[in-house]
Protein backbone atom coordinates (compact mmCIF):
# COMPACT_ATOMS: atom_id res chain seq x y z
CA UNK A 1 0.00 0.00 0.00
CA UNK A 2 0.55 3.83 -0.46
CA UNK A 3 1.27 6.43 -2.61
CA UNK A 4 4.07 7.30 -5.31
CA UNK A 5 6.25 8.95 -2.07
CA UNK A 6 6.52 5.18 -0.07
CA UNK A 7 6.59 3.28 -3.29
CA UNK A 8 10.06 5.75 -4.85
CA UNK A 9 11.38 5.17 -1.22
CA UNK A 10 10.91 1.41 -1.39
CA UNK A 11 12.50 1.15 -4.87
CA UNK A 12 15.81 3.95 -4.13
CA UNK A 13 16.45 1.86 -0.82
CA UNK A 14 16.35 -1.65 -2.93
CA UNK A 15 19.31 0.41 -5.35
CA UNK A 16 21.53 0.76 -2.36
CA UNK A 17 20.94 4.65 -1.59
CA UNK A 18 19.85 5.81 1.83
CA UNK A 19 16.76 7.52 2.14
CA UNK A 20 15.11 10.39 4.31
CA UNK A 21 10.64 9.99 3.82
CA UNK A 22 9.34 12.96 4.71
CA UNK A 23 5.14 13.75 5.00
CA UNK A 24 3.47 16.28 6.86
CA UNK A 25 0.99 13.43 8.66
CA UNK A 26 3.45 12.47 11.55
CA UNK A 27 1.57 8.91 11.79
CA UNK A 28 1.91 7.84 8.50
CA UNK A 29 5.56 9.21 8.87
CA UNK A 30 6.34 6.28 11.54
CA UNK A 31 4.60 3.87 10.08
CA UNK A 32 6.01 4.37 6.27
CA UNK A 33 9.50 4.39 8.10
CA UNK A 34 9.10 1.35 10.45
CA UNK A 35 8.07 -1.04 7.39
CA UNK A 36 10.79 0.41 5.14
CA UNK A 37 13.15 -0.01 8.22
CA UNK A 38 11.78 -3.51 8.83
CA UNK A 39 12.50 -4.34 4.78
CA UNK A 40 16.04 -2.72 4.27
CA UNK A 41 17.37 -2.06 7.95
CA UNK A 42 16.87 0.69 9.86
CA UNK A 43 20.08 2.25 9.40
CA UNK A 44 19.41 3.44 6.28
CA UNK A 45 15.96 4.75 6.11
CA UNK A 46 15.12 8.40 8.54
CA UNK A 47 11.95 9.77 8.87
CA UNK A 48 11.28 14.02 9.16
CA UNK A 49 7.88 15.42 9.98
CA UNK A 50 8.17 18.09 7.60
CA UNK A 51 5.22 20.17 5.34
CA UNK A 52 6.89 20.82 2.52
CA UNK A 53 5.22 24.22 2.21
CA UNK A 54 7.07 25.36 5.63
CA UNK A 55 10.43 26.80 4.73
CA UNK A 56 11.51 26.70 8.65
CA UNK A 57 10.61 22.83 8.31
CA UNK A 58 12.60 22.28 5.27
CA UNK A 59 15.56 23.65 7.04
CA UNK A 60 15.39 21.89 9.62
CA UNK A 61 14.66 18.31 8.11
CA UNK A 62 17.75 18.67 5.51
CA UNK A 63 19.83 19.76 8.05
CA UNK A 64 19.22 16.37 9.99
CA UNK A 65 19.08 14.66 6.80
CA UNK A 66 22.71 16.06 5.88
CA UNK A 67 24.12 15.34 10.05
CA UNK A 68 22.76 11.62 9.53
CA UNK A 69 23.46 10.35 5.82
CA UNK A 70 26.27 13.21 4.94
CA UNK A 71 25.00 15.82 1.28
CA UNK A 72 21.88 15.20 -0.10
CA UNK A 73 22.74 14.31 -3.65
CA UNK A 74 19.55 12.61 -4.98
CA UNK A 75 15.90 14.81 -4.24
CA UNK A 76 12.87 13.56 -5.56
CA UNK A 77 10.12 16.16 -4.52
CA UNK A 78 6.52 14.48 -4.95
CA UNK A 79 4.66 16.54 -1.92
CA UNK A 80 1.66 17.74 -3.96
CA UNK A 81 -1.29 18.94 -2.29
CA UNK A 82 -5.02 19.48 -4.87
CA UNK A 83 -8.12 22.16 -4.57
CA UNK A 84 -10.99 21.16 -6.43
CA UNK A 85 -12.79 24.61 -7.68
CA UNK A 86 -13.34 26.60 -10.35
CA UNK A 87 -11.07 29.22 -10.46
CA UNK A 88 -13.83 32.06 -9.52
CA UNK A 89 -14.97 29.71 -6.21
CA UNK A 90 -11.20 29.12 -5.08
CA UNK A 91 -11.06 30.46 -1.47
CA UNK A 92 -7.29 32.71 -1.97
CA UNK A 93 -5.98 30.65 0.93
CA UNK A 94 -6.44 27.78 -0.94
CA UNK A 95 -4.35 29.24 -4.21
CA UNK A 96 -1.52 30.22 -1.20
CA UNK A 97 -1.66 26.76 0.23
CA UNK A 98 -1.55 24.93 -3.09
CA UNK A 99 1.15 27.33 -4.85
CA UNK A 100 3.27 27.26 -1.52
CA UNK A 101 2.94 23.04 -1.58
CA UNK A 102 3.38 22.30 -5.14
CA UNK A 103 5.42 24.83 -6.44
CA UNK A 104 7.66 26.74 -3.64
CA UNK A 105 8.31 24.06 -1.84
CA UNK A 106 9.99 22.16 -4.08
CA UNK A 107 11.53 25.27 -5.31
CA UNK A 108 13.28 25.79 -1.78
CA UNK A 109 14.13 22.53 -1.81
CA UNK A 110 16.12 22.36 -4.60
CA UNK A 111 17.72 25.65 -3.96
CA UNK A 112 18.27 24.24 -0.38
CA UNK A 113 20.41 21.05 -2.22
CA UNK A 114 22.27 22.95 -4.94
CA UNK A 115 25.16 23.69 -2.73
CA UNK A 116 26.20 20.20 -1.79
CA UNK A 117 25.30 18.87 -5.52
CA UNK A 118 27.78 21.69 -7.10
CA UNK A 119 30.57 20.44 -4.57
CA UNK A 120 29.76 17.22 -5.20
CA UNK A 121 30.09 17.72 -8.72
CA UNK A 122 26.54 15.17 -9.45
CA UNK A 123 23.32 15.39 -8.19
CA UNK A 124 20.24 14.30 -9.91
CA UNK A 125 16.79 15.83 -8.57
CA UNK A 126 13.37 14.38 -10.15
CA UNK A 127 9.74 16.26 -9.65
CA UNK A 128 6.91 14.48 -9.74
CA UNK A 129 4.76 16.83 -11.62
CA UNK A 130 1.19 15.94 -13.55
CA UNK A 131 -0.12 15.60 -17.23
CA UNK A 132 -2.53 18.58 -15.37
CA UNK A 133 0.93 20.93 -16.23
CA UNK A 134 -0.03 20.26 -19.70
CA UNK A 135 -3.70 19.79 -20.75
CA UNK A 136 -6.97 22.62 -19.74
CA UNK A 137 -6.32 22.16 -15.41
CA UNK A 138 -10.33 22.75 -15.48
CA UNK A 139 -11.51 22.53 -11.80
CA UNK A 140 -7.92 22.07 -10.33
CA UNK A 141 -6.56 25.54 -11.45
CA UNK A 142 -3.86 26.09 -8.72
CA UNK A 143 -2.40 22.81 -8.95
CA UNK A 144 -2.53 22.27 -12.52
CA UNK A 145 -0.61 25.95 -12.53
CA UNK A 146 1.64 24.93 -10.31
CA UNK A 147 2.85 21.98 -11.92
CA UNK A 148 3.24 23.65 -15.06
CA UNK A 149 5.47 25.85 -13.35
CA UNK A 150 7.12 22.94 -11.89
CA UNK A 151 8.07 21.93 -15.78
CA UNK A 152 9.57 25.12 -16.27
CA UNK A 153 11.74 24.88 -12.82
CA UNK A 154 12.68 21.68 -13.93
CA UNK A 155 13.91 22.72 -17.31
CA UNK A 156 15.65 25.73 -15.59
CA UNK A 157 17.49 24.30 -12.83
CA UNK A 158 18.87 21.73 -15.99
CA UNK A 159 20.38 24.72 -17.76
CA UNK A 160 21.47 26.38 -15.04
CA UNK A 161 23.40 23.84 -13.56
CA UNK A 162 24.12 21.16 -15.69
CA UNK A 163 27.65 22.62 -16.13
CA UNK A 164 28.40 21.68 -12.81
CA UNK A 165 27.23 17.64 -13.23
CA UNK A 166 23.54 18.39 -11.62
CA UNK A 167 20.54 17.08 -13.73
CA UNK A 168 17.29 17.57 -12.93
CA UNK A 169 14.28 15.95 -14.48
CA UNK A 170 10.39 15.56 -13.49
CA UNK A 171 8.19 12.73 -14.02
CA UNK A 172 4.51 13.20 -15.01
CA UNK A 173 2.31 10.86 -13.90
CA UNK A 174 -1.39 10.52 -15.26
CA UNK A 175 -4.56 8.79 -13.00
CA UNK A 176 -2.63 6.63 -10.55
CA UNK A 177 -4.20 3.85 -8.38
CA UNK A 178 -3.67 5.98 -4.61
CA UNK A 179 -5.64 6.74 -1.50
CA UNK A 180 -6.61 9.87 -3.11
CA UNK A 181 -8.22 8.41 -6.24
CA UNK A 182 -10.17 5.74 -3.45
CA UNK A 183 -11.18 8.56 -1.14
CA UNK A 184 -11.42 11.85 -2.99
CA UNK A 185 -11.74 11.09 -6.51
CA UNK A 186 -13.39 7.25 -7.32
CA UNK A 187 -14.31 8.86 -10.49
CA UNK A 188 -11.11 8.88 -11.79
CA UNK A 189 -11.27 4.91 -11.69
CA UNK A 190 -12.79 5.07 -15.03
CA UNK A 191 -10.75 7.01 -17.03
CA UNK A 192 -8.92 3.51 -17.41
CA UNK A 193 -11.43 2.95 -19.96
CA UNK A 194 -10.10 5.74 -22.03
CA UNK A 195 -6.43 5.09 -21.03
CA UNK A 196 -4.50 2.64 -24.16
CA UNK A 197 -2.94 0.38 -21.51
CA UNK A 198 -6.60 -0.06 -20.14
CA UNK A 199 -5.70 0.25 -16.66
CA UNK A 200 -4.75 3.14 -14.34
CA UNK A 201 -1.45 3.98 -13.30
CA UNK A 202 -0.06 2.14 -9.54
CA UNK A 203 2.84 3.82 -7.50
CA UNK A 204 5.49 1.01 -8.88
CA UNK A 205 5.10 2.58 -12.04
CA UNK A 206 6.39 5.65 -11.02
CA UNK A 207 8.74 4.78 -8.74
CA UNK A 208 10.75 2.46 -11.81
CA UNK A 209 10.97 6.09 -13.82
CA UNK A 210 11.73 8.04 -10.97
CA UNK A 211 14.64 5.30 -10.41
CA UNK A 212 16.24 5.40 -13.75
CA UNK A 213 16.27 9.11 -13.90
CA UNK A 214 18.36 9.05 -10.56
CA UNK A 215 20.61 6.19 -12.00
CA UNK A 216 23.72 6.94 -14.13
CA UNK A 217 21.72 5.03 -16.47
CA UNK A 218 19.68 8.32 -17.87
CA UNK A 219 23.21 10.43 -17.69
CA UNK A 220 22.71 12.03 -20.68
CA UNK A 221 18.89 12.97 -19.94
CA UNK A 222 18.00 16.41 -18.34
CA UNK A 223 15.90 18.91 -18.68
CA UNK A 224 13.07 16.46 -19.37
CA UNK A 225 9.85 15.37 -18.05
CA UNK A 226 8.71 12.25 -18.32
CA UNK A 227 5.15 11.28 -19.21
CA UNK A 228 3.97 8.33 -17.34
CA UNK A 229 0.22 8.13 -18.33
CA UNK A 230 -0.45 4.94 -19.69
CA UNK A 231 -0.93 6.95 -23.00
CA UNK A 232 -3.71 8.77 -21.25
CA UNK A 233 -2.04 11.91 -22.65
CA UNK A 234 0.25 12.56 -25.15
CA UNK A 235 2.17 15.27 -25.67
CA UNK A 236 1.87 17.27 -28.74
Amino acid sequence: GGGIGKATARRLLAEGASVVVTDVHERRTDETVTELAAEHGADRVMGALMDAGDRDAIDTTLAAATDRFGPVDVLVNNAAVNVLRPVGETDPADWDWALGVNLSGPWYLCRAVLPAMIEAGWGSIVNITSVAGWIHGANEGPYAGAKAALHQLTRTIATEYGPQGVRCNGVAPGVIHTWFVDAKAPQLHDEADRTPLRRLGTPDDIANVVAWLVSDESSFVTGETVNASGGWYMRP
